[in-house]
């Protein structure tokens, strides 16, 4: 059977098609807010966001590249291969072989403008299976700049990760508009049912909350049970792909861009999954050897702990507002999560003692002077103009006492040491 499914194009939601002889198809795209972060940006955009959109920023997006620019890419790249690379995805993600010609229907939903990516949500269905994937799409300088490396470390970081927490990636396709700006773009699993989440003001009991963005049942805050588990398995992630002897980890994350995305069913579980990975690599150098000693890899997996711990706190007010500190419960559920993913890690080279136990004994052994100095190793590292940097300043102390508590020590031997 030839390959020619119906194919239509959405702003967000159904509730917004737009077609080519739409005003719409020849509008620029928006750009991102301009913030620091990532990709901070609302998902649920409308036709009006885009009508009013101020495309006159530079650096950001590309200036000359339309809505229309934008689907006519999309649309092209779905078709590579007379739709083979779409049939492929599709059988990958049902298990049953999925020809390109029984693919009847395609729709391409625009859902959110990043500082990187313009991700598109498309939705396929053939055989009366649907499938659903994310097409993450670069039109600006930055996101053309870093899409290729996150394309392979999603296919990299894939190849170990056994639990499904990272979108398994499909294909990637780079194209160029009429007027020669540039898109690339690739492919990935889409996961269904799972959603950002951010800190933002309850004004019932006027404190700060984490609320779930879920666009099928409505905008919920939860429980801090629920929140405590989401920053359990935020760590649990990053842990299990921290690499103690190579010091490489997942890092660039951040809450505020909606890096990670979170399921809670009707029995309150909670599943968090990563869904971008922008840099893998060592934070610290390694010895010259390049083959670090035991206590090199214990001091790094201590210094990686105290920034997931710090970076896990960050966050903005409703994902686009002011940056915002996170409730205590945060340090202690990474801590937890950060230890059962260490406790399926392989021991150390040369070191019987299960890795989890080791860096136990190691980190009751630090003394509150040597535990100080590694929290200021680790922020010492940090951009000291980062709004989110001037937020934490006040919170030194306090943060760092919490950590040592959670770690098994008086935390009182902190608190009274000064900044």
């Amino acid at each position: 059977m030839t390959f020619n499914p119906l194919i239509s194009f959405f702003i967000s939601d159904r509730n917004n098609p737009v077609s080519r002889s739409d005003s719409l198809w020849n509008h620029q795209i928006p750009q991102a807010p301009d913030t620091d972060m990532p990709d901070t940006s609302r998902p649920g955009i409308s036709r009006s966001d885009i009508s009013r959109s101020d495309t006159s920023r530079s650096g950001i997006t590309a200036a000359n590249v339309t809505i229309g620019d934008y689907f006519t890419a999309v649309h092209t790249f779905l078709y590579t291969d007379n739709g083979k690379l779409l049939a492929d995805a599709m059988t990958k993600q049902t298990g049953g072989e999925i020809l390109p010609g029984r693919i009847e229907k395609i729709d391409i939903f625009l859902i959110k403008h990043g500082r990187f990516y313009h991700p598109a949500l498309i939705k396929t269905t053939a055989d009366t299976r649907t499938c659903s994937f994310v097409l993450n799409v670069a039109v600006s300088e930055e996101g053309n700049a870093c899409i290729e490396t996150e394309y392979e470390l999603l296919k990299k970081l894939g190849q170990i990760d056994h639990t499904g927490c990272l979108p398994q990636v499909y294909g990637k396709g780079r194209f160029f508009t009429d007027h020669g700006c540039e898109i690339q773009m690739f492919s990935g699993l889409w996961f269904d049912n799972f959603f950002e989440f951010h800190i933002s003001k309850d004004h019932k009991t006027d404190q700060n909350r984490i609320i779930v963005w879920d666009q099928i049942r409505g905008n919920k805050y939860i429980a801090a049970e629920s929140a405590a588990r989401i920053y359990h398995n935020a760590a649990k992630i990053l842990t299990s792909f921290y690499n103690p002897e190579t010091f490489e980890q997942i890092f660039s994350w951040h809450h505020a861009a909606g890096d990670f995305v979170v399921c809670i069913d009707d029995k309150e579980n909670v599943e968090v999954k990563l869904i971008t990975v922008r840099r893998y690599a060592p934070m610290i150098d390694l010895p010259e050897s390049g083959i670090p000693d035991p206590i090199d890899s214990l001091h790094g997996l201590l210094l990686f702990l105290i920034n997931i711990s710090i970076r896990t706190r960050f966050d903005r007010l409703d994902g686009i507002g002011k940056p915002v500190w996170a409730d205590e419960i945060a340090v202690e559920s990474t801590v937890k999560g950060f230890f059962e993913a260490l406790s399926q890690k392989s021991p150390l080279s040369g070191i019987e003692l299960p890795l989890a136990d080791l860096f136990h004994e190691f980190v009751l052994r630090i003394t509150p002077s040597e535990f100080y100095e590694a929290v200021h190793e680790v922020t010492d590292s940090y951009n000291s103009k980062s709004p989110e940097i001037r937020l934490f300043s006040p919170n030194f102390v306090a943060h760092a006492s919490k950590l040592y508590q959670a770690l098994g020590h008086d935390p009182s031997l902190i608190s009274e040491k000064k900044v």
